[in-house]
């Protein structure tokens, strides 16, 4: 590497893109009350019976049982706890095994003799998605400098124009 390859300009630019990604981060993070989807933050986890199972391959498998306590991030029940049950197997095709901590998405929420009733639909993921876009885009700019920063605006230019292409076409 060259001796001017961190130059003052380069380390300002790398300061700011790490303020946007611990920015966007914590956006992420905390941007449940955007959502009209109930989330919750997995508090604990009790794992449950397991039950061994074979398709017409005769290929084995586990389904595991979870036991979930979460709390719930939004809606009018932001704050309440309540426990939901879920299951999946050892190889995860369609379904998720779930940690102390995950957020997740509850799908028909309500609320039967005093207590929430839920059933998990998914892992909140944007959280992911943020990071690795930003991840991309930091070492974009920060490998090919000027080139990297019109190859991403190429990008972005190009994804709205495909969405505007898109809503027209679903317009007419």
């Amino acid at each position: 590497m060259h001796s001017h390859y961190w130059s003052r300009s380069r380390m300002i630019m790398l300061a700011v893109l790490l303020v946007i990604g611990a920015g966007a981060m914590l956006l992420v993070t905390h941007n449940q009350r955007f959502y009209r989807r109930p989330i919750a933050r997995v508090e604990q986890v009790h794992a449950g019976a397991v039950q061994k199972t074979t398709d017409q391959f005769k290929n084995v498998d586990h389904e595991h049982q979870q036991r979930l306590t979460v709390r719930l991030l939004n809606t009018a029940h932001r704050g309440e706890r309540l426990t939901v049950n879920n299951t999946y197997s050892d190889s995860q095709p369609m379904d998720q095994r779930y940690h102390r901590g995950d957020q997740i998405f509850l799908s028909q929420l309500r609320q039967h003799h005093g207590r929430l009733n839920a059933n998990v639909s998914g892992y909140k993921r944007d959280g992911v998605v943020v990071f690795l876009v930003w991840l991309v885009s930091l070492l974009l700019i920060m490998m090919m400098g000027q080139a990297g920063v019109l190859a991403l605006v190429s990008v972005v230019v190009n994804a709205l124009l495909f969405i505007i292409a898109i809503e027209v076409d679903l317009k007419n």
